[in-house]
């Protein structure tokens, strides 16, 4: 297993599928950092690449396992037109870096679902999953936006959002695109009212599942997805979250073997 470290990490990722061709791999389960993958086919050559969360739409890969990144956003604000019961809200969009991660596409989704409301977007900034990116994103944006009441973006935009919450004269009111920890405890501490989750314990098992599939000569379907999660702090419970998040105080231990492909 490797990570790349973030995104636009193209470099790092071709490293890392050459490594898995030393090391004998069967298949590759590609959580690609980048929108495009530039050569996919000439760097894997006969393995199978199964596309996991991140969609790059290149016809090497086998399968996908990944929800639509513009539900990630319709969902948020959809919950919000009804949150708001026709009052009028000015959002702040924190959607993540520009050219990755699905930003695009959840502004979109975001935008579609509140047409014709009184939820109106205020601003839109884009930025790197950092948090102190995102932070600083936030403070510039609240200068410019003092009246916002509401921040809707990224995980991590929400966790930094909690944290200037403390700061603000009025409340300002978080909904996050997808989950984390941090996340799951805001809701837990009712400091965000709504997060999207796109179940990514379950999209890992179902990636495997596929990569079996495809490895066994099975036909197995273009893309798969589990059913993304309304979660409020009603009902972000351990068993709503279980095929979300993994397990409190979890620590993954690898164990590298060699194969008898690698040996050789």
């Amino acid at each position: 297993m490797f990570e790349a470290g973030g995104y636009r990490q193209f470099t790092t990722q071709k490293t890392q599928i050459a490594q898995c061709q030393q090391w004998g791999a069967d298949a590759i389960l590609l959580g690609s950092s980048t929108t495009t993958f530039p050569d996919l086919q000439a760097q894997v050559g006969t393995l199978p690449v199964i596309e996991v969360v991140n969609a790059i739409h290149d016809p090497t890969v086998k399968a996908r396992v990944g929800v639509p990144w513009f539900q990630m956003g319709y969902q948020p604000g959809r919950y919000l037109v009804k949150w708001s019961a026709g009052k009028p809200l000015k959002v702040l969009l924190l959607p993540g870096p520009d050219d990755a991660g699905g930003s695009r596409e959840m502004v979109a989704g975001f935008r579609q679902a509140i047409a014709g409301s009184q939820v109106h977007i205020v601003d839109v900034a884009l930025g790197d999953n950092d948090i102190e990116v995102q932070r600083n994103l936030l403070q510039e944006m609240l200068e410019r936006h003092p009246d916002v009441d509401v921040v809707a973006g990224t995980a991590i935009a929400a966790e930094a959002a909690m944290g200037e919450k403390r700061n603000q004269g009025t409340p300002l009111t978080v909904v996050s695109f997808y989950l984390s920890h941090q996340v799951y405890r805001g809701l837990k501490r009712e400091r965000i009212i709504m997060a999207a989750s796109d179940q990514m314990v379950w999209q890992g098992e179902l990636a495997i599942q596929q990569a079996i599939r495809v490895l066994q000569g099975q036909s197995v379907p273009e893309n798969i997805s589990p059913p993304i999660l309304v979660l409020t702090p009603k009902n972000a419970d351990s068993q709503h979250v279980q095929r979300s998040l993994s397990p409190g105080g979890f620590r993954p231990v690898y164990l590298y073997q060699y194969t008898s492909a690698a040996k050789k």
